[in-house]
């Protein structure tokens, strides 16, 4: 209980004394009261309560853990009863025969109790259920006076923020990793909404089941109780048609125009999309320890739109003589045109749904601004031969910070990071500035477009491998040479670099809660976990092979020498002591030496004269390939990162929940890959899905504030 309220002592001789509750007593998740929808009830008879959006949810009960249940077709998701609101009166007397008071309780919400039927054949994983309103609210804040038993200031009008309630159904599964419900042919899954303690009628109600791959089937309950209502403080029950696949994957279906896209939305991505052409030649033979992995997907284009992933990041060469071209692996590919054509044709046949696509720059040639120019003129010629979608817009959206969901819909956005510093603007593209192509992004990076908004960036995609045993440093494993630096010169504290990445991600959306929606965000799980790179290369005798870290881990390679009287003439002579190494540990002190010079891309400065001593020494680090390494075990990464990304999502509950951004991840569409013989579990399926459900467990801010 929340309380009870004594009456006035003077007049209880005659009058009796009343008796008020309130259920519940309110608790989070956790069991704490941080997350508590209810206050009052101290000084007054009057309570207010919310009912919100997500209504969290308590474990999934089956026959195997619940003897009530005895059908195993049953799935129930315990609902959260906190929200199923009570109000309790009583009264004492004088002559009362005993000193109990007796609380009648009276339901005060709404409930409708939803049955999901599972599919004719085969099965399908529930990933969130969905209760929609066309236009009165649903949820929201009210207050109730338990003494006279009317409630006030309830929303009057439907907006954006009151009318959609959702439960999750992912639960932990045995590593503890959210996943989707699953239900086979014949299984039946019971969620519960509670919604405001009032009249709400069936004809402005839908069901939407939303799906693991984003699929979304939705059930209008104005098909069958148009002339119904849902009575205030009633449970009614509705049963969804049995599950099967939707023609098109329409998530963004659900919601709503006004809703401003670029920093409301949570929408899953596929980092270096057109890499899935590479999977089959190499997931065979992959050499974990050694082996750079080109591959970052496995499935191609129309399959990633069909698991519900709406944006794309690309590599784009434009001086190879060939024209623009997508550029995957090591060699371009096919024309930009081509990969435009096919995202078009996913959007003739989803007219909901919309594209974002980051292209990135490739050095074949051409400057930076000529590349830009090229790309950007490719892009609006393509643009003009298309026509007008379903909407009778232009196929391409300018994507800033007061573009809607509506702007978007059948449409695609182009953002180009451009690498040159001050770039021009281009019609119908947004332009990143200045774009950075390091992977060692160990903080935040803030851009800002060229026509003036802001996008922030957790981008960083070289990490530590903790399943090579080299070089290891409190159990970071292989290391890249930038950090063992970083760390040994006092300007980091952490070698393992995953755990790095994961606090950049709650950085990321610590920054969204305070940046609000005058920004982009951009969450990019993707990168690799960095390998003992090898080369083979051919000889005289059969070839041998040669290791070449700087493409993955970056590397320095010191000299040490000697003062040395050479036929009359000091020089410096070099002692055979030198080496490249993986390790800035393992560079000497520099104390050690009499003089110590560094050579780095732009530093290349002189030593000293042997002269000034007989006994003289110098260190020379040439650190030019410090800071390399472009790629890795790609697999690894999304196994470390996905799972612990996923967790994240899910466990962000009431105020802490806020939009994702754009998020780039590994092997999107798959929840394993095997490379050279070993599985890797990568969530491919789930991260998307709680992405995705993510869009409807929190008010959307919109262009109108409505």
């Amino acid at each position: 209980m929340n309380g009870v309220h004594w009456g006035d002592e003077k007049t209880l001789s005659t009058t009796g004394q009343s008796f008020y509750a309130f259920y519940p007593l309110a608790t989070g998740r956790d069991g704490s009261q941080a997350s508590t929808p209810i206050e009052g009830l101290v000084t007054d008879t009057k309570v207010t309560a919310t009912i919100p959006v997500a209504q969290e949810r308590g474990e999934l009960l089956t026959s195997g853990n619940t003897p009530a249940i005895t059908d195993p077709n049953w799935k129930i998701i315990a609902p959260n009863m906190t929200y199923a609101m009570m109000a309790g009166t009583g009264k004492w007397t004088s002559n009362n025969e005993t000193d109990n008071v007796t609380l009648n309780f009276k339901p005060l919400v709404t409930v409708l109790d939803v049955i999901v039927n599972g599919p004719e054949s085969n099965s399908y994983s529930v990933a969130q259920v969905l209760v929609q309103s066309k236009n009165q609210p649903i949820v929201g804040s009210f207050t109730y006076d338990v003494a006279t038993g009317e409630f006030s200031d309830m929303p009057a009008q439907g907006t954006s923020q009151n009318r959609t309630a959702s439960v999750d159904c992912m639960v932990p599964d045995e590593s503890g990793v959210p996943t989707a419900i699953k239900l086979a042919s014949g299984e039946k899954l019971n969620v519960k909404f509670f919604l405001l303690p009032r009249d709400i009628k069936a004809s402005e109600l839908s069901v939407s089941v939303v799906l693991s791959n984003g699929q979304t089937l939705t059930k209008d309950l104005a098909d069958e109780n148009a002339e119904h209502n849902l009575a205030q403080g009633e449970i009614v029950r509705v049963f969804t048609p049995k599950l099967n696949s939707a023609n098109v994957n329409n998530w963004m279906s659900r919601i709503g125009d006004d809703v401003l896209f670029a920093s409301q939305l949570s929408i899953p991505g596929t980092k270096h999309s057109f890499t899935y052409r590479t999977f089959g030649s190499e997931s065979g033979d992959y050499d974990a320890e050694h082996d750079i992995m080109q591959s970052f997907q496995s499935i191609d284009i129309d399959n990633q739109f069909d698991a519900g992933i709406r944006a794309f990041d690309v590599k784009v060469s434009t001086g190879s003589g060939q024209g623009i071209q997508i550029y995957s692996g090591t060699e371009n590919i096919e024309p930009l045109s081509n990969f435009l054509n096919a995202l078009k044709s996913k959007l003739m046949t989803a007219s909901t749904e919309c594209a974002v696509v980051a292209i990135n720059f490739v050095d074949w040639g051409d400057s930076q601004s000529e590349w830009l120019r090229k790309l950007c003129a490719e892009i609006n010629n393509w643009n003009s031969r298309q026509g007008q979608n379903s909407y009778g817009e232009q196929w391409l959206q300018l994507i800033n910070s007061q573009t809607t969901m509506g702007d978007m819909r059948q449409r695609i956005g182009i953002i180009v990071h451009s690498p040159e510093a001050n770039p021009r603007a281009y019609d119908n593209i947004s332009i990143i500035g200045g774009y950075s192509t390091s992977v060692q992004n160990t903080s935040l990076v803030n851009y800002s477009f060229v026509r003036g908004d802001n996008v922030w960036i957790q981008n960083l995609l070289q990490v530590n491998n903790p399943e090579i045993n080299v070089g290891t440093h409190n159990g970071a494993g292989l290391t890249p040479y930038f950090i063992t630096e970083a760390v040994g010169k006092g300007e980091a504290t952490s070698y393992d670099l995953i755990d790095t990445k994961l606090d950049l991600i709650d950085q990321l959306l610590n920054t969204i809660r305070q940046q609000g929606t005058s920004n982009l965000y951009v969450n990019d799980l993707g990168g690799f976990c960095v390998v003992n790179y090898r080369e083979w290369q051919d000889g005289i005798f059969g070839g041998s092979w040669v290791s070449k870290p700087e493409e993955s881990t970056g590397s320095a390679t010191y000299h040490t020498y000697n003062a040395r009287n050479i036929w009359g003439g000091w020089q410096w002579n070099e002692d055979g002591n030198g080496t490249t190494t993986i390790d800035y540990a393992n560079i000497p002190e520099k104390t050690g030496y009499t003089y110590y010079t560094e050579k780095r891309p732009t530093d290349n400065q002189a030593p000293a004269s042997p002269e000034a001593s007989r006994n003289a020494t110098w260190l020379y680090v040439d650190a030019t390939n410090s800071q390399r390494g472009q790629g890795g075990n790609n697999a690894l990464l999304a196994e470390k990162i996905n799972p612990q990304a996923l967790t994240k999502i899910y466990n962000m509950v009431d105020e802490g929940r806020a939009p994702l951004g754009v998020v780039y991840m590994n092997f999107a569409g798959t929840d394993e890959v095997t490379m050279g013989g070993h599985p890797y579990n990568v969530y491919g399926t789930q991260l998307p899905a709680i992405i995705i459900s993510n869009n409807f467990k929190f008010a959307l801010e919109t262009k109108s504030g409505n």
